[in-house]
């Protein structure tokens, strides 16, 4: 469609239909490349605060397109911090947060707070870190299973905590305590699936 409106346009204004077309097409297909650089996402730097918090608002606007739903009345926020739930409790650190202890900490991706009216998905710059294995559990199951090589990036980890903490909002794994929140992974890797499936398109 673009092309035949390229060449039309072209024919009109006094040049070759041919010359249009060819030329509205290199056009569309540049397009379509640089749409899926950087797994599709828009052109921001994952490596500044700022590229961050437009990517994530950009996800969440975006997240029916990851198969992400949640309830009426939930609202977003990002905050560009590493939240981290130790022994000692819940610390704030620019990161990597070298002064803690790495084997008893929990770093947050992402929290899901509840309230009238509508609850709260935050999400943390953890939400970047890739990892290459989960364990999850399917809704209905008992057997936790591991998955691995899942050649995340940060645009898709991110893809993934949402869609977890969107679980949250729906009522799943609520009262599991801090982790591991098994259900909620499988919808996070769920989400994850699609992302990577809009990307590979």
């Amino acid at each position: 469609m673009a092309t035949i409106v390229g060449g039309l346009i072209s024919s009109i204004s006094g040049g070759k239909f041919a010359n249009g077309a060819v030329t509205v097409a290199m056009a569309y297909a540049f397009g379509q490349v640089a749409h899926r650089d950087g797994d599709g996402v828009p052109d921001v730097d994952l490596d500044s605060p700022e590229g961050r918090q437009q990517y994530a608002q950009w996800i969440w606007e975006n997240r029916g397109r990851f198969g992400i739903e949640v309830p009426d009345g939930t609202s977003f926020g990002y905050i560009d911090e590493f939240i981290m739930i130790t022994q000692v409790g819940r610390v704030v650190c620019d990161g990597p947060c070298p002064n803690i202890d790495y084997q008893r900490r929990i770093p947050m991706a992402g929290e899901y707070f509840s309230g009238d009216g509508g609850g709260l998905i935050r999400m943390y710059r953890g939400a970047f870190d890739p990892w290459q294995s989960a364990t999850i559990q399917v809704p209905g199951g008992s057997n936790p299973r591991i998955i691995g090589n899942l050649n995340m990036t940060p645009s898709g980890s991110t893809a993934w905590a949402l869609g977890h903490e969107a679980a949250h909002a729906r009522g799943v794994d609520l009262n599991v305590g801090i982790y591991p929140h098994l259900q909620a992974e499988y919808h996070g890797y769920q989400a994850f699936r699609q992302y990577r499936s809009l990307r590979e398109r």
